[in-house]
């Protein structure tokens, strides 16, 4: 990690170096050249008119002329022989010529068709900052700007090396590393979303590893008593007993394979994106099916049903809906001593569906409890494989809804999935 940030700080203070020299490039190619021209057409008209008053006169009458044009001009005035040799090609050229010519601080012209040269200056020096400042200039901002970013990407390698720690941690099997809670870190997103995510790995995996525990515990029990009615079989002393040792291997293997298929749901559900296409639901319609299949198996409930509005929609996967609250009703129809009721009503911004019963209810410290997967509560009626409210639990979250149990006014149970209005996730 830190090989990372040296390599990304390096790259930012190249890039700034470049624009560096690229500035100063440009400042001494392009705008020093173009002041120079600027410079020369300024001074061009005083610099002939120079060249003119000389070559009026004859050279014994020069060096008064040139005292003379000193106090008027204000700077230097000289004049001598004009040697090509001491100038660089380009500038000699310009010379015969005639041009005018700046050259260092001086402005430069030939007379008497080119044995002499004039030379105005040193000229009065500009208002302004010299190569020098201006590079000096440059390399303060320069270092300044590498300063500030220094500071600025501090905090993110410091983030990046506590990730690359915490990461190289959990990797080793220590779940529960979690960044530092610096104040750089709360200051900036990274460190906290890394940590929940580790959170929500930690939480998955030790529900994975308490998931595994249960079903191991789960499975021994009818296994154990398959292999001992099977055991018995061979000394049966009848026909009879024979049969009835066989109808327990049987009871004992339906109840793993019903274990084994809710289990298999539930996994299914925690690691399944829903692919079935969203319908609109018809509550009234899902509620009297399921109903009916209830029916049939407790004869002795009265169930009753209320949906307000009338007719009541709700958006989703009928199977997944009606499998989380067949599973509530077939609940309350095992714990019911006479009636099971079940109602829906709809807000602007979700819907509520309610199934109550009149048994003895479940206690306050257990209404969390149940809603785990494998917790049966003592002296708990009829059997179950423990998952049937882990289900619920799981297809209701996956609609973005919650589920909840509360005292119902009849004395019993009241389960309610509250399911938001809106999209899927």
């Amino acid at each position: 990690m830190t090989r990372l940030f040296l390599r990304f700080y390096l790259g930012v203070i190249v890039i700034l170096m470049l624009a560096w020299l690229i500035l100063s490039y440009v400042y001494q190619q392009r705008t020093a050249s173009q002041n120079i021209r600027v410079i020369e057409q300024a001074l061009s008209g005083g610099a002939r008119l120079a060249k003119a008053r000389l070559e009026a006169l004859p050279r014994a009458q020069q060096a008064a002329e040139l005292a003379r044009m000193e106090a008027s001009f204000e700077y230097p005035v000289r004049v001598r022989a004009f040697d090509p040799e001491r100038y660089p090609a380009r500038v000699a050229q310009r010379l015969r010529e005639g041009d005018v010519v700046l050259r260092g601080s001086s402005i430069l012209i030939t007379a008497r068709d080119n044995e002499q040269l004039i030379r105005l200056g040193p000229l009065p020096s500009f208002v302004g900052p010299s190569q020098r400042e201006l590079l000096l200039g440059f390399g303060a901002v320069f270092l300044l700007s590498a300063i500030a970013i220094a500071i600025l990407l501090r905090p993110v390698a410091l983030q990046l090396r506590g990730v690359e720690r915490t990461a190289s941690a959990i990797a080793a099997g220590d779940l529960s590393a979690r960044i530092d809670a610096s104040p750089w870190s709360r200051s900036l997103p990274l460190a906290a979303a890394f940590n929940s995510m580790a959170e929500r790995t930690e939480t998955l995996l030790r529900a994975q590893r308490e998931l595994l525990q249960a079903v191991s515990h789960e499975l021994r029990t009818p296994l154990a008593r398959i292999r001992f009615a099977t055991d018995l079989i061979e000394s049966s002393p009848n026909e009879q007993q024979r049969q009835k040792r066989l109808q327990a291997v049987d009871t004992a293997t339906q109840e793993l394979d019903d274990l084994v298929g809710e289990l298999l749901t539930y996994v299914k559900l925690e690691s399944e994106t829903p692919t079935a296409a969203w319908e609109a639901i018809e509550l009234e319609e899902l509620f009297a099916d399921l109903i009916e299949a209830q029916a049939v198996l407790n004869p002795e409930i009265q169930f009753a049903k209320s949906v307000s509005p009338a007719p009541c929609y709700v958006p989703g996967e009928r199977l997944r809906l009606s499998r989380a609250i067949g599973n509530l009703i077939r609940n309350a129809a095992r714990f019911a001593r006479q009636r099971v009721t079940i109602s829906a009503s709809q807000s602007d911004s979700h819907t509520l569906i309610t199934i109550e019963d009149d048994g003895r209810g479940v206690a306050e410290a257990d209404r969390e409890r149940i809603f785990e997967p494998f917790v049966r509560l003592a002296k708990s009626e009829g059997g179950g494989s423990g998952l049937g409210l882990a289900l619920v639990r799981r297809i209701v979250t996956s609609y973005g809804g919650t589920v909840g149990v509360e005292p119902s006014p009849h004395g019993g149970a009241r389960f309610w999935i509250r399911l938001p209005h809106g999209e899927r996730e």
